[in-house]
């Protein structure tokens, strides 16, 4: 999970700063409500895949593949003894629970503003009117702020409509918000807000997207004949009124300077359409840099049938609190508040005090021998398991190995 979060935050980054520095100056505005929208997919979904270089040609890694993915779907356990479940004080302040907690609690009131935000935009909807306008339908509201677009709704003061103050390339602008679905990309990257609000880089692009919605609008004011000083004057008047609402489209004053900068040279424009290919390459270098994994196993280590099952038999992960070596009985137990266990056959995600490897006469940790009698704490982290059979441990630790050992160490 970490993994991915780092690489969907580098991916943003990469992707908003490379759109940034090729698309400044373009008037492909279509192009580039294209391009930062496809940045944000991209960056959510691709560090989510996992491809293999060996896939394409190597029907081994595709014979491991089906094996690792049988032994993961196992749903029994095997353990040798399961302890009554125990509470475990001394596992210490959980500060991955703390992260996780603080993650949700953000998210939930996010979340909770966000439908706020759609139900008080209904409760304006349904207490509207709704009238054919200049051969547009739209909502005459008593609220006193800008008009604004959201979906197909365009929505107006009604006593600056009563008082026939709206011009042409008002309605326009809004027009143009409704026939191009603005609203929809609004509330696709406010909902990622939701989800993704400790990425700097997502506020950036929403940002952006939405500017790029004002500059779309202005072109089609502009291309319907509407003088551009006399649209300029427009957006300077309005740009004293209040804000638009979260969701929605409508004059942005904040981006005033642009837009008449935009407008002013809306004539002296040339056609860019192939700057946009220029990103292509930074697309292709950072899917190969996330999606594309190595393969966990050399290709060339690889074993044929039963021989590949039996070694993966001896690979797994662990998670919990501590880690006892008893003395007493040479098993090593696996101890905290949520143990998960995923080795073989065995796949547990409980409370308490566990163990499946049997007895040990020889344990590694983090490369260093281990003391019987010990307790190793790993405060919530996950942790590798191997364990080697007699010929094994003894090619790789001596005579300390002839009856096998176990090796564990904090997984990266």
């Amino acid at each position: 999970m970490i993994e991915y979060l780092i690489e969907s935050i580098c991916c943003t980054g990469v992707l908003f700063f490379v759109c940034k520095l090729i698309l400044r100056g373009s008037a492909n505005y279509r192009a580039i409500r294209f391009m930062l929208l496809l940045a944000v997919v991209f960056s959510l979904l691709v560090p989510l895949m996992h491809i293999s270089p060996n896939v394409f040609g190597n029907a081994k890694t595709e014979q491991m593949d089906s094996i690792m993915k049988n032994l993961n779907s196992k749903s029994y356990l095997a353990f040798d003894e399961v302890l009554e479940n125990q509470a475990d004080d001394s596992a210490g302040f959980d500060f991955p629970g703390f992260i996780a907690g603080v993650y949700f609690v953000v998210c939930f009131i996010l979340l909770s503003k966000y439908f706020f935000g759609l139900g008080m935009l209904w409760i304006k909807w349904k207490n509207s009117e709704r009238l054919s306008y200049q051969g547009h339908f739209v909502r005459l509201i008593d609220q006193n702020i800008p008009p604004f677009t959201f979906l197909q709704a365009i929505f107006l003061n009604r006593d600056a409509f009563d008082s026939n103050e709206f011009e042409a390339g008002i309605l326009i602008h809004e027009f143009a918000h409704k026939k191009q679905w603005h609203s929809l990309d609004v509330i696709f990257m406010e909902l990622v807000k939701v989800f993704f609000w400790f990425n700097p880089f997502i506020y950036f692009f929403l940002k952006r997207i939405k500017a790029n919605h004002e500059y779309l609008a202005d072109e089609f004011v502009l291309s319907k004949g509407i003088d551009a000083g006399n649209y300029m004057n427009l957006l300077l008047e309005y740009s004293t009124q209040g804000k638009v609402l979260q969701l929605t489209s409508g004059f942005n004053h904040q981006l005033l300077k642009n837009r008449l900068m935009m407008l002013a040279k809306f004539q002296e424009k040339k056609p860019d359409r192939y700057r946009i290919l220029f990103i292509l390459p930074v697309f292709l270098m950072l899917f190969t840099a996330t999606a594309f994994t190595n393969s966990s196993i050399p290709q060339n280590d690889l074993l044929p049938g039963h021989e590949v099952k039996d070694a993966l038999e001896n690979l797994g992960t662990i998670t919990g609190d501590q880690i006892f070596w008893s003395a007493e009985n040479k098993r090593i137990y696996i101890i905290g508040r949520k143990v998960k266990i995923n080795h073989g056959e065995n796949n547990v995600n409980g409370s308490g005090k566990f163990s499946y490897l049997g007895t040990v006469d020889y344990f590694v940790f983090n490369g260093g021998e281990v003391k019987m009698g010990s307790t190793i704490k790993i405060n919530g982290k996950t942790c590798r398991v191997v364990k080697l059979s007699s010929s094994e441990a003894q090619a790789k630790y001596g005579d300390k190995g002839k009856n096998g050992a176990v090796e564990i160490e904090l997984a990266v």
